[in-house]
């Protein structure tokens, strides 16, 4: 066989392999895009990753409802907490407080997640949160709970953004589907 017959038989393997792969990727994005369910629910603690970003204690979602939702994901977290040795009461102890409520259209309208801290109503310090690739490219409204009345959102892309007084109807055109960071805090 010849030097240049195995490099076609290269170059075909390459663009084979590069085509099952861009499938792939493809097939994940779509699947990360639907949502697990009409309510999500969010857990966030005081503690930050070393991106600056509130960790994330659970999260849930649900077709029932918002309720059954949050009750999901402090099942998680509790399920987690007595894995690790806590006993049964610590572990079911700490509520959660709801703080802000991602909408997918203007208005309060459509699929929605419910963002909740563990620590109490929303102070000045607050909680940052990515949303993940579904809410940063459908997240369209947002209501503030619990002290939570201002919201700065950074756009993907921008190293910075603006503040908005909470509850807010519409992101505007400039953040509307493409919210990349949010600090969420009592102003």
């Amino acid at each position: 066989m010849s030097l240049s017959t195995h490099a076609a038989r290269g170059a075909v393997c390459a663009v084979v392999v590069a085509s099952v792969c861009l499938s792939l990727a493809a097939a994940a994005r779509a699947e990360a895009v639907r949502p697990a369910g009409k309510y999500c629910a969010v857990i966030l603690s005081k503690d930050t990753t070393v991106a600056g970003t509130s960790k994330v204690a659970g999260k849930a979602c649900s077709n029932a409802s918002a309720a059954h939702a949050l009750a999901l994901a402090e099942g998680r977290i509790a399920a987690e907490r007595l894995a690790a040795g806590v006993s049964a009461s610590s572990a079911l102890a700490a509520s959660s407080t709801r703080a802000l409520t991602f909408w997918e259209h203007a208005n309060y309208r459509g699929n929605r997640s419910d963002i909740y801290v563990r620590s109490g109503p929303c102070d000045g310090s607050g909680y940052t949160i990515r949303p993940n690739l579904y809410w940063g490219t459908h997240l369209s409204s947002l209501q503030g709970w619990n002290f939570c009345n201002t919201a700065y959102l950074i756009a993907y892309g921008d190293n910075y953004g603006r503040a908005f007084a909470l509850p807010l109807a519409s992101v505007g055109n400039y953040y509307n589907d493409r919210v990349g960071t949010i600090r969420m805090y009592r102003h």
